[in-house]
């Protein structure tokens, strides 16, 4: 299904994502609702990531394989938990109205997405839903703001009077590391052929209640490991992807709860009961998980409801 093709997004966005699993602000997102986050945090403007979010409510539920009503339902818990704000807007010259999502200060702050740590130079242009990142310079700034001449995906920022890169500054806002003690971490990992960057990503959650010392300690015998941490990270995004596919089609089922299909002739019937997909054929009963492909039969029309009265008609 094309909701579910992998795509590549800038790596503000990349991080925002994975903020969803590591932030403490998301702790109570239920699992259901992070595919249509995810839809919504791709479609920030990082240039003005307060812009307000136009996108249809249709669109972002084809996007994420949900029903409209649970994205209604998802961003009523991102409104109730102060994340975004919706205004009703009329449609000038026509009937009906809009109503835009507004990302909040407290939602770009969870996500690492807020104006003070995103500054771009005038000239630079991030398209929205596109994938696309700018090659354009980020601007001089001062301290937690990108360094000048670093592009976008590899953006380092001043911190205690030191350069470091922008995706490990919470090691020391928030954990108390030395940004001289980053610089260190990342001289032992470009001497084991690591990425600190890469490490650091793929065990966050065994960092995150580590502090100081400790935690220079730790991060510094994972260096010491043959371990390929890239592998590891790309597991760990397969394992995510896989788990919200499986709330996907759980979901799924529980809307097609109790419907049945044919296929054009009437030779195979398809019925969901109890959350699975049972399959009648030539007097045989089968009974299966319920699968995208055939999610995508039905989006194809390769199987439809109304096929069922025809074949028995016949």
């Amino acid at each position: 299904m094309g909701s579910l093709t992998p795509k590549y997004f800038p790596a503000p966005i990349t991080r925002a994502v994975f903020r969803l699993h590591d932030s403490d602000s998301f702790k109570d997102l239920p699992d259901g609702f992070i595919r249509i986050v995810i839809s919504i945090i791709k479609k920030i403007d990082l240039s003005s990531p307060r812009k307000s979010i136009f996108a249809n409510r249709t669109t972002i539920a084809e996007e994420s394989g949900k029903s409209v009503e649970t994205v209604q339902r998802a961003i009523k818990w991102l409104e109730d938990k102060g994340f975004f704000e919706r205004q009703q807007i009329a449609n000038p010259g026509q009937r009906g109205s809009r109503s835009p999502l507004t990302p909040t200060d407290l939602f770009l702050e969870a996500v690492e997405l807020h104006p003070e740590g995103l500054r771009f130079s005038p000239g630079q242009h991030h398209a929205n839903n596109a994938g696309a990142s700018s090659s354009a310079r980020a601007s001089i700034s001062p301290e937690g703001t990108p360094a000048a001449g670093t592009p976008s995906q590899g953006r380092f920022v001043r911190h205690e009077g030191m350069t470091i890169p922008a995706d490990l500054v919470w090691l020391c806002r928030e954990h108390a590391l030395r940004p001289s003690a980053v610089l260190q971490l990342m001289g032992l990992a470009s001497k084991a052929g690591k990425r600190l960057s890469t490490v650091i990503e793929a065990t966050k959650q065994y960092l995150l209640a580590l502090h100081g010392r400790e935690l220079y300690a730790y991060i510094k015998a994972l260096l010491s490991k043959d371990r390929d941490f890239g592998q590891v990270l790309k597991e760990k995004s397969e394992e995510q992807e896989s788990s919200q596919n499986s709330e996907f089609l759980r979901e799924k089922a529980q809307i097609l709860e109790g419907r049945t299909f044919s296929n054009a002739d009437g030779t195979t019937r398809y019925a969901i009961e109890d959350g699975l997909l049972v399959v009648l054929k030539d007097g045989r009963r089968a009974v299966a998980q319920l699968t995208e492909k055939f999610l995508d039969s039905i989006h194809c029309g390769r199987v439809r409801e109304r096929w069922i009265t025809r074949a028995q008609a016949s």
